[in-house]
């Protein structure tokens, strides 16, 4: 159903809490792949890939997100736990608003929900056009 794809950032202490958060949602099935965004291929990241069986991609987060194989695409930024129910809302919006970006970040007049707040989209769109068409608020 779903590829999630995870900037490292250079923070395995976080990036090791945003997957261990997901490790219910890859369990029953939602969640199907993991994919890490290194550009530096550092050793902690592939000891993390390693042992949760996340795919690692040495480059940027474009990069990652043209190797999944889900229609939907879910990126995280490391650290990052969505809110308890996330995945109903995400299965909600897909069914409901299948051409539309959705966040969990905040959004408002004068705030832009950011990339690594949780954003959710289409496989076949730019993660950066998507947060500027003000994508729908979950959550």
């Amino acid at each position: 159903m779903l590829s999630v794809i995870i900037p490292t950032n250079d923070d395995p202490a976080g990036l090791v809490r945003t997957l261990a958060a997901l490790v219910p949602m890859a369990m029953d099935g939602f969640v199907k792949e993991v994919i890490l965004a290194d550009p530096a291929n550092q050793a902690s990241t592939v000891d993390i890939a390693e042992e949760t069986g996340a795919k690692i991609v040495e480059g940027t987060l474009k990069a990652a997100c043209a190797t999944a194989r889900h229609c939907w695409l879910l990126i995280l930024g490391p650290g990052k736990v969505l809110p308890a129910g996330w995945e109903e809302e995400a299965a909600r919006h897909i069914a409901d608003h299948g051409s539309k970006a959705a966040t969990w970040g905040k959004s408002g007049l004068f705030s832009r929900p950011k990339l690594e707040d949780g954003l959710l989209l289409r496989a076949d769109q730019d993660a950066v056009d998507a947060l500027r068409g003000r994508p729908r608020r979950l959550g």
